[in-house]
């Protein structure tokens, strides 16, 4: 997602009502008309900034309250569901680095890969 003042702003927007309740994607694409996709990268910029939980077994996302040991409890499962859905992930590279001929935590530079840029740095969220 390439973040520029609008998009901050609606950012800082879906994070105040996440603050509030629970949303679903649908919800998010509706209050923004965005498809699918813009809407899953919102809450993706979110999730990287703020507490959001999304557990498997529940629908919808919501920043956690880290005064509430519910949320605390729900924050910590959805930690593990994040960590582990990683290590399935960084599984498969395990045959294309292989390919490569490099171990499997090795990074290859060349791309622009992991770096991105925050132009939301005062912002809100």
């Amino acid at each position: 997602m390439v973040l520029n003042e609008k998009n901050c702003a609606q950012l800082n927007s879906l994070v105040r009502v996440m603050k509030i309740k629970k949303v679903t994607k649908q919800e998010v694409m509706a209050m923004f008309d965005v498809g699918e996709r813009v809407a899953r990268d919102m809450l993706s910029e979110v999730a990287k900034k703020c507490p959001v939980i999304a557990l498997s077994d529940g629908k919808g996302y919501r920043i956690a309250h880290l005064s509430s040991p519910e949320d605390m409890r729900e924050a910590k499962h959805a930690y593990n569901e994040n960590r582990k859905r990683a290590e399935e992930i960084l599984k498969r590279n395990i045959p294309l680095a292989q390919a490569l001929g490099i171990s499997p935590g090795e990074v290859i530079l060349g791309g622009n890969y992991g770096r991105t840029k925050n132009v939301c740095e005062k912002s809100n969220y």
